[in-house]
C-alpha cells in the first residue's frame, strides 16, 4: 500500500517498497506558484552523486539530496529496482 502522505525526500534518500517491488525516485517536477495559469516549474534529476535542479536557463545546480520543503510535486519518475 502506498502512503499518501509520504514525503518526497523519503523517495530521494532510500528505496521504497510499493506493490511488492522496490522503487527509487530518479526524477521529479515541482510546481511553484498559486495556479496553473501563473506558475513556474522546476525539474529535478538524480545523478550518481546526488540530484540536479533544472530551472529554466540557469546552470543546473547539484544538490546532495532533494530539499525537505518540496511540496508541490506534479510528476515523480520512479525506477523499479
Amino acid at each position: 500500500m502506498v502512503k499518501r502522505d509520504m514525503m518526497i525526500t523519503e523517495f530521494s534518500q532510500s528505496n521504497q517498497m510499493m506493490f511488492g517491488h522496490r522503487f527509487r525516485a530518479i526524477g521529479a517536477v515541482e510546481h511553484l506558484g498559486d495556479s496553473t495559469k501563473c506558475a513556474h516549474y522546476v525539474a529535478w534529476g538524480r545523478s550518481d552523486n546526488g540530484w540536479f535542479e533544472y530551472d529554466d536557463d540557469k546552470t543546473p545546480q547539484q544538490k546532495a539530496r532533494l530539499p525537505n520543503g518540496l511540496k508541490n510535486i506534479v510528476t515523480l519518475v520512479l525506477e523499479k529496482l
